[in-house]
């Protein structure tokens, strides 16, 4: 069991001024295994405190974030490769069909992004994508009304519980979702085989041709025996 923080677009000091704190009371250091951060941080004394719940942490650059970091990543924990992107790269902002693009691109099971503030989780073509939205509440271009969340995965193996929390009407609610990763595709054999196969057949037929030839002679001398034969003729000699 894996226990993994997904969240992000704090926006402090500029929009919101600390996190919720009943998460804060929630987040406590020593029981989070990994921290996946969407990005939009916006002050270098929130990436400290992530840092004392858990030493391994995982963000990417928000489009406001003045702390250097990568444009996206990708992490794989269990049997997953989970992709970490703060998101406001794709367009239009949160479209599953634009996720997917992203998803295909950097090749991961799961998909983390941010910058709507908007939660979600769904299922896609066998891949999952999600949004923790903001963590903070903070106010957003996409929607007027923002609830603090954050997501946090229950990872075994090749299954994943996703426990949502958000701040509603000053306490903290929970919703689960369950993913298991499907097994791998498996295709037929493609014209690459079958070619090898054709080739084989041909190759089989070439290397018969002379004992073909040789059947054939064989026939004609038996029939100009018997030519001879019905004509009174004795039998060439061999």
């Amino acid at each position: 069991m894996v226990l993994v923080l997904c969240i992000g677009d704090f926006h402090v000091p500029h929009r919101s001024t600390d996190l919720p704190q009943r998460f804060k009371e929630l987040l406590q250091p020593g029981k989070i295994h990994h921290i996946l951060c969407t990005g939009n941080l916006c002050c270098r004394e929130l990436l400290e405190y992530l840092r004392t719940v858990c030493g391994s942490i995982h963000y990417v650059k928000g489009d406001f974030d003045v702390i250097p970091g990568p444009e996206d990543k990708v992490i794989t924990i269990e049997e997953f490769k989970i992709g970490l992107c703060h998101g406001h790269q794709v367009v239009p902002a949160g479209d599953v069909a634009a996720l997917g693009i992203l998803v295909r691109r950097l090749d991961v099971d799961i998909l983390l992004t941010g910058h709507t503030h908007i939660f979600q989780v769904v299922q896609n073509d066998e891949r999952l994508l999600m949004n923790p939205g903001s963590a903070t509440g903070a106010y957003s271009i996409y929607t007027d009304d923002v609830v603090p969340s954050f997501i946090l995965m229950d990872i075994t193996g090749n299954k994943v519980d996703v426990y949502i929390y958000q701040m509603i009407d000053g306490e903290s609610k929970v919703k689960k979702m369950e993913f298991v990763k499907p097994p791998p595709r498996t295709y037929p054999k493609g014209p690459k085989e079958k070619f090898k196969g054709a080739v084989a057949k041909v190759i089989e037929s070439t290397e018969n041709e002379p004992e073909d030839e040789m059947k054939e002679e064989k026939k004609e001398e038996i029939k100009e025996r018997s030519n001879e034969e019905s004509n009174g003729n004795p039998p060439a000699q061999e």
